[in-house]
Formats: C-alpha cells, sequence, structure tokens
C-alpha cells in the first residue's frame, strides 16, 4: 500500500461511519493496520534520507568515470591498480636485462677494437674478426629492442599513473562517509 493511496482514501472519508459504503481498490488493509503501515513508510523515509549521501556520492562518481556499476567501478580500480604493478614490475625486469647487454656490447666492442688496431687482425682470421662483428650486431639489436620495449613499458605506466591520478583528482571531493550498523 503507498502513502499516495493512504492519503487519497484519508482524504474521501464521510464524517459518517455509515455512509463509508466501500473503500479503493488500492487500500488492501483495515483500519487499525493503517497506523502500522504509516509507521512502516516513516520508517522508510528515514531510511532514503539516510541513503541519500551514499547516491549522490555514487552519482558523482558515475559522471567523473562513466562506470554505472559499483562492481564494475572496484573492478576497474583493481584492473588499474594490477596493470601499474605489472608494468612495473617489467620496468624493472628489462632494465636489469639492458645492463648486462650494454656491457656486454661494451666489452665486444673493446675487443673488436684491439684486435682491429693491435696488429692481431693480421694474425687472426677474417673469420674471426666477422663473428665477433655478428656477435656485436646480434647484440646491438637485442639492446636496441629491449631499449624500445622498456620506452614503451615506461610510455604506458605514465598513462596509467595520469589515468588513476585524474580519477583520484575527481572523487577527491567526495567524502567518505562510514556506515553504523
Amino acid at each position: 500500500m503507498t502513502l499516495a493511496c493512504i492519503l487519497d482514501y484519508a482524504s474521501g472519508l464521510p464524517s459518517n461511519k455509515a455512509a463509508l459504503g466501500s473503500k479503493p481498490s488500492c487500500l488492501g488493509t483495515l483500519p487499525d493496520e493503517l497506523s502500522s503501515e504509516a509507521k512502516s513508510s516513516a520508517s522508510a523515509v528515514e531510511e532514503v534520507e539516510a541513503i541519500s549521501p551514499f547516491e549522490e556520492a555514487f552519482q558523482q562518481i558515475r559522471e567523473a568515470t562513466g562506470v554505472t556499476d559499483p562492481r564494475e567501478l572496484v573492478g576497474l580500480f583493481i584492473s588499474r591498480r594490477k596493470t601499474q604493478e605489472r608494468l612495473e614490475k617489467m620496468r624493472a625486469e628489462n632494465e636489469s636485462l639492458l645492463l648486462p647487454l650494454k656491457e656486454e656490447r661494451n666489452t665486444l666492442q673493446t675487443q673488436l677494437q684491439d684486435m682491429k688496431y693491435s696488429g692481431e687482425t693480421e694474425l687472426s682470421s677474417p673469420l674471426q674478426v666477422c663473428e665477433l662483428e655478428q656477435q656485436l650486431e646480434q647484440t646491438q639489436q637485442r639492446c636496441d629492442a629491449t631499449k624500445d620495449r622498456l620506452y614503451g613499458l615506461k610510455h604506458t605506466l605514465n598513462t596509467v599513473k595520469a589515468g588513476v591520478k585524474h580519477i583520484s583528482d575527481k572523487l577527491q571531493h567526495i567524502p567518505v562517509l562510514t556506515l553504523t550498523l
């Protein structure tokens, strides 16, 4: 039974009980149950007033993120955090791989230069020099590929950080309310 139905019924009541006749079709309870129904509707109004700040905060979150489902919003934050952690881990791994490759390249370049200018190239076969040059080229290619990958990961990480900061800034003004039970 709705509050509007109760008000409609109450406004149409005649002063004489004998002239009451039939009650409206939307009224399914007896008049003694009317007071308990009014009490429950009053407590429902209080509940709605208590929930309204949460609804307003969620509306602001919806506008800021474009996400309508709270579970989806939580999932979005969790996935962004996991993505950020994964990208930071990959960046650290790539940087640790890059250092030995640079050292190996420098060592091979030094060996090549030593062989070219020490006169050892005359004593060593051209095949040896060719092998060292191929090793140097392969190491250089691996180093360049790792640098490119590191650059891409840094770019993606910065993009994710900016997105998370943007969402955080949009949601900064929303107060966090604690629900007491």
